[in-house]
C-alpha cells in the first residue's frame, strides 16, 4: 500500500521543511504563500530516495530536499507527467515534472552538500484537500511518457 509517510512545511527561503501534522492542500492559491502550510504547487519525493542518500549523508530525514511531502511504496520517479494521485480523503494531484535545484541536503555538522540523486517531482494540486501523515496514496491515473524519453 502507498501512503504519506511525512507531511512538511517552510518558507521558500528555508533549505528545508519541520514535520507538521498535516498540511491543506489548496488548488488556485499562489505557490509562493508558504508562510501558512497551504500551497498550489508541491514537492514530492519517494522515501526510497531518502533512504539512498541515507548512505552518503545520515541525517537526511523527510523535509530535508524541501519537500512537502514523502510517500512510501510508490516509485515516484517512474511516474510520468500528467499522472494523477489521490492523497487522503480527498486530495488529488497531478504530477507536473521532475523536482527542480531542491536536490541537494545540507548536512550541518562538516558543512558538506551531498546530492542525494533522484530529487522527486513537482505537482500541481487538482482537488484541495487536508494531508495527514498515513494518508493512503493512489494513483488516478496515468499520464503519458514523453516521446523524448524513447518511450
Amino acid at each position: 500500500m502507498c501512503k504519506v509517510v511525512a507531511v512538511c512545511s517552510g518558507t521558500p527561503e528555508e533549505r528545508t521543511r519541520s514535520m507538521v501534522e498535516e498540511i491543506e492542500l489548496v488548488a488556485g492559491r499562489d505557490a509562493a504563500d508558504h508562510d501558512r502550510p497551504t500551497t498550489q504547487q508541491i514537492g514530492l519525493i519517494g522515501l526510497d530516495s531518502i533512504e539512498h542518500a541515507r548512505k552518503e549523508c545520515p541525517g537526511i530525514s523527510p523535509g530535508s530536499c524541501s519537500e512537502d511531502i514523502t510517500i512510501a511504496g510508490l516509485d515516484l520517479e517512474e511516474l510520468p507527467e500528467g499522472t494523477r494521485l489521490w492523497i487522503g480523503v480527498r486530495a488529488v494531484v497531478e504530477i507536473t515534472g521532475p523536482g527542480g535545484t531542491n536536490d541537494f541536503a545540507f548536512r550541518p555538522h562538516r558543512h558538506i552538500v551531498y546530492s542525494i540523486g533522484p530529487r522527486g517531482l513537482f505537482a500541481r494540486v487538482v482537488t484541495g484537500g487536508t494531508v495527514r501523515r498515513g494518508d493512503q496514496v493512489v494513483i488516478l491515473s496515468l499520464g503519458r511518457k514523453s516521446s523524448a524519453s524513447g518511450e
